[in-house]
């Protein structure tokens, strides 16, 4: 593995990297920069080292520098960079950074794995960030296969989405009936009207 047989290539210096004693950024930012100065150019695997060293380090704010440099240090991030950061943020408590960074690999088309987007949706609720929860939930059903998408609903339920969803949909329905069934110039009687209409034609239908 050499750099026109003078030297070792990128591949050799991720290797290294890897293998730097106890994860250690300083360490590996040393060895990125070598292999700058060495005239390789450090790729996706090179930063997601360095991001990783630094979330276990518990140094988040450099870990979110990292992998938001990427495309300015010439790379694209992949499924690991988005699961590894999503992971660490919510550990961390950041629940919120951690939805931005999903929507981000949503739009990379580099989703991650089921139970890290557990470990984030669980954050979301117990934070009361339920619009952003439901938000996740509906684009990780259109994404996922099938086959998670039934323990991605069970999922729901168990958190509360579900109802939560439920609940959203027949306000919507209720503001649709305002606009719908109460002339425009009675509207200082539109709750007394559509109160009346959600009893009478809705609740039925919902089995409440």
């Amino acid at each position: 593995m050499v750099n026109r047989g003078s030297g070792p290539d990128v591949g050799a210096y991720n290797v290294k990297i890897m293998n730097i004693q106890g994860g250690d950024p300083e360490g590996v930012k040393a060895l990125i920069e070598e292999m700058s100065d060495a005239g390789l150019k450090p790729d996706t695997i090179s930063y997601n080292y360095l991001m990783t060293c630094y979330c276990k380090n518990e140094l988040m704010d450099e870990a979110q520098k990292v992998y938001e440099d990427l495309e300015t240090n010439g790379c694209n991030p992949n499924a690991a960079t988005f699961r590894t950061l999503i992971f660490y943020l919510c550990k961390k408590g950041r629940f919120e950074t951690g939805y931005k960074v999903f929507k981000e690999s949503v739009r990379n088309h580099k989703i991650p794995d089921f139970n890290t987007l557990k470990y984030l949706v669980e954050g979301l609720v117990k934070r009361s960030k339920l619009k952003d929860a439901k938000g996740m939930s509906r684009t990780v059903k259109k994404k996922f296969p099938p086959t998670l998408v039934k323990a991605w609903t069970k999922l729901e339920e168990e958190l509360g989405l579900a109802k939560v969803e439920a609940d959203a949909e027949l306000h919507e329905l209720n503001v649709l009936l305002i606009h719908c069934f109460v002339p425009l110039s009675h509207e200082s009687h539109s709750l007394k009207h559509v109160s009346y209409i959600f009893n009478i034609v809705i609740t039925p239908l919902t089995g409440g």
